[in-house]
């Protein structure tokens, strides 16, 4: 799948289809939405004017099942309304969005259990070919383990999580599937998870983009505060799916694979998390 996608967190009605559109123009093809941004039908209508002027050119599509559907027949029913909402026969990509059940404590043992039959359902699609893969978004450690102690059969490609310089997840990014901990040789072969990195420009908050070490950075190579956030996760192997509404962003945020970032300036960056550590989104460290 594309290194940097097109994410739609937030865009409704018009404004998400002229920004889709506006995202497929200017050479995306990786859209990111999902059942509880409630703008499936308006990825769909872009993509189908697209398709019009363009043909039948691949475009992934990647969507969640919300933490109210979880559980083995909800998961398996949102991501069918999923399809047909963006009216398309299969999914390139489809996450358990959270890792616990909607409205439940986050210490309610009913999350693992969900997330294991919510994780089956996402099996069984793959099996039926209505998706192409499968992984998880807002794991962590933690779950990763439980997921893989309670059994699966495919292991999950992504982990979509927060990701930026105030939120270096080195945990993440230094987690290993169970033959990988293990080296035993009856241990299963599973391939590496990749981490996929949302909130990348700060999810609407400027703090990211203004701050003085970012705009430091973003003056000596002579690029945006965003092209320098985005280009510093995909040198730590993180691809990203940043979202606008602005045509100029939206094509700015694509121009990031012709220019590397130092070692010097790359060691600034990383350094934000120990003096402006934060988070722009929600936290599923306390979800059992």
């Amino acid at each position: 799948m594309p290194r940097v996608g097109f994410g739609t967190y937030r865009l409704q009605g018009h404004e998400c289809e002229v920004a889709v559109e506006a995202a497929l123009e200017c050479g995306y093809r990786l859209i990111d939405t999902a059942s509880i941004y409630k703008n499936e039908e308006h990825v769909k209508a872009a993509l189908s004017r697209w398709r019009s002027r363009h043909g039948g050119e691949h475009v992934c599509i990647t969507s969640k099942a919300s933490p109210y559907e979880m559980g083995f027949d909800k998961t398996y029913a949102a991501c069918l309304q999923s399809l047909r909402r963006l009216g398309v026969e299969q999914l390139d990509l489809y996450l358990l969005h959270w890792p616990g059940v909607a409205k439940r404590q986050h210490m309610d043992a009913v999350h693992r259990k969900a997330r294991h039959e919510s994780w089956k359902a996402l099996e069984c699609l793959c099996r039926d070919n209505k998706v192409r893969a499968i992984g998880v978004s807002n794991f962590n450690p933690s779950h990763l383990d439980a997921l893989y102690e309670d059994g699966i059969g495919i292991p999950p490609a992504v982990n979509q999580v927060e990701f930026h310089p105030f939120c270096l997840r080195r945990d993440l990014l230094a987690w290993l599937p169970p033959r990988d901990k293990t080296s035993g040789a009856d241990a299963p072969a599973f391939a590496p998870l990749v981490i996929q990195g949302y909130a990348s420009l700060g999810s609407g908050d400027s703090a990211l983009l203004t701050h003085p070490a970012v705009l430091r950075v973003a003056s000596e190579c002579h690029r945006t505060p965003a092209q320098v956030l985005l280009r510093w996760s995909l040198q730590h192997g993180v691809p990203v799916i940043p979202r606008s509404a602005h045509t100029d962003r939206i094509r700015g945020n694509l121009q990031v694979y012709d220019f590397r970032l130092s070692e010097a300036q790359m060691g600034v960056l990383d350094g934000l998390q120990q003096s402006a550590s934060r988070r722009f989104c929600w936290d599923s460290t306390t979800v059992l």
